[in-house]
């Protein structure tokens, strides 16, 4: 899962779950403080370089 977290953007985690968090009110739904500390700091996941992994260019 964390895998698949940094594939789609950790940013857009977030944005998902604070959306569901809004329509249905569970607050399983609500973003963990991880989510929020990680976006905060740019680590967005594999388009940011890092994320829970982190990230170098390929080398040719």
């Amino acid at each position: 899962p964390l895998r698949t977290a940094d594939l789609i953007g950790i940013d857009n985690l977030v944005d998902a779950l604070q959306a569901l968090h809004a329509r249905t009110g569970d607050e399983r739904c609500r973003p963990s403080e991880l989510l929020l500390d990680k976006v905060r700091r740019g680590e967005l996941g594999r388009k940011s370089g890092r994320g829970f992994y982190v990230y170098s260019e390929a080398r040719s």
